[in-house]
């Protein structure tokens, strides 16, 4: 059997963090993605390839989840909603404003959800 080498030490990238991981992606052509949840909010981090730490991207309100990315890691897709807003799928290039590409639930979107 061939020498693997020196062990590898693992660790936990996300200690100390005051937001919690709920998501990861591997993107093909770059550093990994990862959804936190930041309180009742959302938050995109990409991994610092130099120091390895997370680094925060974009903060959404509500929930996102199910996050995919391109190749290159240059745009994101996930499904994303609030309190006030059915979860759609949002796409954008990470770091920008969510924009919706889908309808999911167009019978509620004509409500007036208190605080709206």
């Amino acid at each position: 059997m061939p020498d693997a080498g020196p062990a590898q030490q693992h660790r936990n990238l996300t200690a100390g963090m005051a937001v919690c991981p709920t998501e990861l992606v591997q993107v093909a052509e770059g550093t990994p993605l990862a959804l936190f949840a930041d309180g009742l909010d959302t938050a995109l981090y990409r991994l610092d390839p130099e120091d390895t730490t997370f680094q925060r991207v974009a903060t959404w309100q509500g929930i996102a989840h199910a996050l995919t990315a391109s190749r290159t890691g240059e745009t994101v897709a996930m499904l994303a909603g609030t309190a006030s807003q059915p979860k759609n799928v949002h796409a954008e290039p990470p770091g920008g404003p969510l924009t919706r590409v889908s309808n999911t639930r167009p019978e509620v979107r004509e409500i007036r959800w208190r605080g709206t």
